[in-house]
């Protein structure tokens, strides 16, 4: 888990400040958000990067937040179900897509997904608390190789799927699979091949204000901010799909 406050101390003596927890793979889009958003209204943020899960359970334990930003709409609904977020302040902000990954240096020569089980070993993120894990088990179970890679051993389970790129990165893992956002980030990694669309549930990142925030119309300011060219710009900049 990663924090990072950006333009500011998010909220120090006299500033108006919010925090805003964000799944992991939309860091590098929220670092520039942040910046270009606090620069615009003078609201400072703090940004904590984790997997969704582990952001919603500690949204859950009551951790002080005022926003959330999560990389699928499980965990926007199981707090939005607990009446832990606003369900009128939520809105999708972002799509992405699903593709496997090699190590530039040591190609596989795997291209498809049916050719999967000749691999050594697959990096993703677990699926019980990384969105992009539970996608890429969707993908796996409906071309029929979840089983048998879970039971051969193949599978390698990251905390988020930031580490999942990073172990093909570092040559750790044969194949990761991983958003094609994140493939973009490295020279180290190439795209073998990308996941269809109707393998697995749309690929959609979810923004909620947290209930009981005493800071709700700087966070709506930021949900708002969601909606702009600004924003926009720097979603396809980045390879995301705009919502």
């Amino acid at each position: 888990m990663l924090l990072v406050t950006c333009c500011g101390a998010g909220g120090r003596d006299g500033e108006r400040g919010i925090t805003v927890y964000v799944a992991a793979s939309m860091s590098d889009v929220f670092k520039e958000a942040a910046s270009v958003f606090t620069r615009e209204s003078g609201i400072d943020l703090g940004l904590e990067f984790a997997s969704s899960g582990s952001l919603a359970r500690k949204i859950e334990a009551g951790a002080p937040t005022d926003l959330f930003i999560s990389a699928n709409k499980k965990w926007i609904d199981y707090l939005d179900e607990r009446r832990i977020i606003s369900s009128v302040d939520r809105k999708i902000i972002a799509r992405n897509q699903l593709v496997c990954v090699e190590p530039v240096i040591e190609p596989t020569g795997i291209t498809a997904a049916q050719q999967l089980l000749r691999a050594q070993r697959i990096s993703i993120g677990d699926p019980e608390h990384v969105p992009a894990g539970a996608y890429a088990r969707e993908a796996l179970v409906h071309h029929g190789l979840w089983e048998a890679l879970n039971r051969q051993g193949k599978l390698v389970f990251a905390m988020t799927v930031r580490v999942a790129l990073a172990f093909v990165e570092q040559g750790e893992v044969s194949l990761g699979i991983v958003y094609k956002t994140d493939a973009l980030l490295t020279d180290k990694v190439k795209v073998a091949f990308n996941f269809a669309q109707e393998t697995h549930t749309p690929i959609t990142y979810h923004a909620s204000v947290v209930s009981g925030t005493k800071k709700v119309e700087d966070a709506r300011m930021f949900l708002e901010f969601f909606s702009s060219e600004a924003f926009h710009s720097i979603l396809l900049k980045r390879g995301f799909l705009l919502p």
